[in-house]
C-alpha cells in the first residue's frame, strides 16, 4: 500500500493540523512580514521529555550563542499527546538568522516562505516536501521539491521536524543521550517576497486542486479525558491517515498501524478479553477499526475479514463493530472498484471521523491532508 501526503508517520508525531485560518491568528494577511511571536520556550531546567536546543549565529567576526527548551509534552482540543523528537519553531530560527518569514493563503491552505538572496525555500502547512526556489539571471524560479516530515503547528507557532535543517544545508548535531539539538547558522542576506511567491504559485495552486470524491464517512464518539485511550486512538487513526489502496488491493488494519507496543507509544486502557473488561496494551484501537469498518461498508467496499466484540460496546451498534488483535484477529477488506480510494482520519473535541475518498487522478493522492488531530 502506498501513503501520500501524511508522512504520519506517522505519524506517530500527532498534532494539529496547520490550516490558514491557525496561522491567520497569529500572522498578518499575505504579503507582509511576520511579527513577532511569543516565545514557547520557557527558561527552565530540562524536564524527562524536554530537549536543549542550542543555536549559534555569525554575524561578521562575532558568534553568538542562545539556548531554549523544546518541549515534547503538548494538549489539543484536550487530548494529550507526546512527540518522539523536537521539533523546532521555524520563527525562532529565522530570527537568530535575521531572516524574515512570509505567509499566504493558498486555497485555503497556510504556506510560509523563507526569504534567502539567492535560494528560498517555501513550507506549505502539513505537507512532507519544501520547495526550493532559485534566482537565476534576476530570476525566480521553482525547481526543486524536497521530501521530508511534515511540519506542524505547536502551541500557535509554526514548527519544522529536525530534517528540515538539511533543507536549509545548516551545520547541526543532535545528542539523543543528552537532549540537545545544536544549529549553526550562517551570516546570510535576504530576498522581498512578491516575486518569490509569483514563481510559486502556479505549481502550488496545481497541487492542492486535485480531483478526489467522497465516497463515505463514519463518527463515533469517545472521552477524550481519557488520555491513556485517546493517545492510543490518536497513533491508530494516525497511521492509517493518507493511506491509499488501489483497486483490487485488500486493506488490512493490522498490517497498516502495525504492533501495538510500548515503545510505539501505546498506553494501558481498557481492553475486552474473555468476555471480561481487564487492563491492556493499546486500548481504544479496536474504536479505530470499528469506524473504518463502518466507513468501509457505507463505501460499498468488500469486507473480507471482520470480528465482533464479546461484549456491547459504548460507541458501535450491534453488528457495526469490529474487533482486532495482533496476530489473531484482523479487519480486512478489498477495493473492488476501478479507482484507488484513500482514508482520511480527524479527532477533534471527542469525535473520531473517518472518510474514505476515490482519487479520480493519480495526483489526487498527493493532496492536502493536514493532521489526525485539528
Amino acid at each position: 500500500m502506498r501513503k501520500f501526503a501524511v508522512c504520519l508517520l506517522l505519524l506517530m508525531l500527532l498534532a494539529p493540523a496547520v490550516h490558514a485560518e491557525d496561522l491567520a491568528e497569529v500572522w498578518p494577511d499575505t504579503p507582509e512580514v511576520l511579527p513577532d511571536m511569543p516565545d514557547m520556550l520557557p527558561e527552565t531546567q530540562p524536564a524527562e521529555n524536554e530537549w536543549l536546543l542550542h543555536i549559534v549565529t555569525q554575524a561578521g567576526d562575532v558568534y553568538n550563542e542562545t539556548e531554549h527548551w523544546l518541549s515534547l509534552d503538548y494538549t489539543e482540543n484536550g487530548v494529550a499527546y507526546t512527540l518522539e523528537e523536537p521539533y523546532l519553531p521555524l520563527r525562532l530560527l529565522a530570527e537568530a538568522a535575521n531572516v524574515p518569514l512570509y505567509w499566504r493563503n493558498i486555497n485555503g491552505q497556510g504556506a510560509v516562505l523563507w526569504a534567502e538572496e539567492k535560494t528560498a525555500r517555501l513550507f506549505l502547512a502539513s505537507r512532507p516536501e519544501v520547495w526550493h526556489i532559485l534566482r537565476q539571471n534576476d530570476h525566480w524560479q521553482a525547481v526543486t521539491e524536497v521530501q521530508v516530515e511534515q511540519p506542524r503547528l505547536l502551541a500557535g507557532n509554526f514548527c519544522i521536524p529536525i530534517s528540515y535543517l538539511e533543507c536549509f544545508g545548516f551545520t547541526y548535531e543532535v545528542n539523543a543521550a543528552a537532549q540537545t539539538v545544536s544549529v549553526y547558522l550562517p551570516e546570510t542576506a535576504v530576498a522581498e517576497s512578491t516575486a518569490l511567491w509569483a514563481a510559486a504559485e502556479p505549481q502550488l495552486q496545481k497541487l492542492l486542486t486535485p480531483p478526489v470524491t467522497l465516497l463515505s464517512e463514519a463518527i463515533t464518539s469517545f472521552d477524550p479525558k481519557n488520555l491513556n485511550r485517546s493517545q492510543n486512538l490518536l497513533l491508530a487513526a494516525s497511521a492509517l491517515h493518507g493511506l491509499v489502496i488501489e483497486p483490487g488491493e485488500e486493506f488490512s488494519f493490522n498490517r497498516a498501524v502495525g504492533k501495538r507496543s510500548a515503545a510505539r507509544g501505546y498506553r494501558i486502557a481498557i481492553v475486552f478479553e474473555d468476555g471480561k473488561q481487564v487492563p491492556g496494551l493499546g486500548g481504544g484501537v479496536c474504536q479505530v477499526s470499528s469506524t473504518v469498518y463502518q466507513a468501509a461498508l457505507k463505501a460499498d467496499m468488500t469486507i473480507t475479514e471482520r470480528h465482533p466484540h464479546s461484549l456491547p460496546v459504548a460507541y458501535a451498534k450491534a453488528g457495526s463493530d469490529a474487533t482486532v488483535a495482533w496476530g489473531s484477529k484482523d479487519l480486512r477488506w478489498r477495493n473492488d472498484t476501478k479507482s484507488p480510494v484513500q482514508l482520511v482520519c480527524n479527532i477533534k473535541e471527542g469525535r473520531l471521523l473517518v472518510q474514505i475518498y476515490r482519487l479520480d487522478d493519480i495526483t489526487a493522492a498527493e493532496r492536502f491532508l493536514g493532521n489526525v488531530a485539528e
